[in-house]
């Protein structure tokens, strides 16, 4: 008389049971990452490399080979890795100073760490220090503190300066409203063994500049003046970083001079003197 009513609680038992475990491989538990934490970085340079300035938008990380993405630091980033791991940290910059165009510097060496990581806590690196590699090339460090000049046509000037006693200055007004100068020397080779490569500099500007190459191509042509990337007006000191090693692919150039050209494009850019400046220090030509 009391089966049926066995069975049914027999039965809703099991159902009970089942939808648990339907639960659990439907929602499994999410495994507790490891965290590290980096607080800060810098660039640091011997004398021959030039200023260890730098504008350094976020660290690429790295764990074991597996890439996880790119974090402004400081940041605590969550790591779902246990036990010794290999933490690597790459420098991301912007090339030519576009927001949507995101790139890991190729000339800064990776920052490499080993640690062991447990789910839950949280491990803090060290200040994290960017080197140039070994085996880059500096075809010219200008940083304007002696007289024996890079590029013809740049004054030096202690108005205004990133760092050290000097910057280069180039003026612009009614009468020369577009100032388009190149270095004294040329370069060749310079993508011989890589396609990376790249002008640095910091830069203070009233007016908009263009940075590109002149060179002959090495089929007979006429010489040839390409400008490519460059940056708008900044009332504050700023670090570009600007990728030439495409322009001078395309332009199948034997060697080449840098080009610098400074356009006055709005009469508000000239100041109270009638005269629009542009300032320029560290100036790097590097490449592999």
């Amino acid at each position: 008389m009391h089966t049926p009513m066995r069975r049914s609680t027999l039965a809703w038992v099991v159902m009970t049971a089942l939808g648990l475990a339907a639960c659990d491989i439907i929602n499994p538990e999410e495994p507790i990452p490891a965290f590290i934490y980096i607080p800060a970085f810098s660039v640091e340079t011997s004398p021959e490399e030039g200023s260890s300035s730098d504008n350094i938008r976020e660290l690429w990380l790295t764990v074991d080979g597996q890439s996880l993405g790119a974090y402004r630091i400081p940041n605590a980033v969550p790591i779902l890795t246990e036990g010794s791991a290999e933490i690597r940290l790459q420098a991301g910059i912007r090339d030519n100073g576009i927001t949507l165009d995101p790139n890991i510097y190729p000339f800064y060496a990776p920052a490499t760490f080993t640690r062991e990581l447990v789910p839950g806590e949280t491990d803090t690196l060290p200040p994290v220090e960017f080197r140039y590699l070994e085996e880059t090339q500096f075809a010219f460090v200008e940083d304007f503190e002696d007289d024996l000049a890079v590029f013809e046509g740049i004054e030096r000037s202690t108005a205004e300066v990133f760092e050290g006693e000097y910057a280069g200055r180039i003026e612009l007004d009614t009468l020369n409203t577009v100032v388009r100068l190149a270095t004294i020397g040329s370069y060749s080779n310079l993508t011989a063994l890589s396609p990376q490569v790249y002008v640095e500099m910091d830069y203070r500007s009233d007016v908009p500049v263009a940075v590109g190459v002149a060179g002959q191509p090495d089929v007979p042509g006429f010489p040839t003046v390409a400008l490519d990337a460059g940056f708008l007006p900044n009332t504050e000191w700023n670090k570009i970083y600007f990728s030439l090693g495409g322009l001078l692919q395309q332009g199948q150039f034997g060697s080449v001079q840098i080009v610098l050209e400074a356009f006055l494009t709005d009469p508000q850019q000239l100041g109270p003197d009638g005269v629009a400046r542009v300032y320029l220090d560290n100036i790097k030509l590097v490449h592999f």
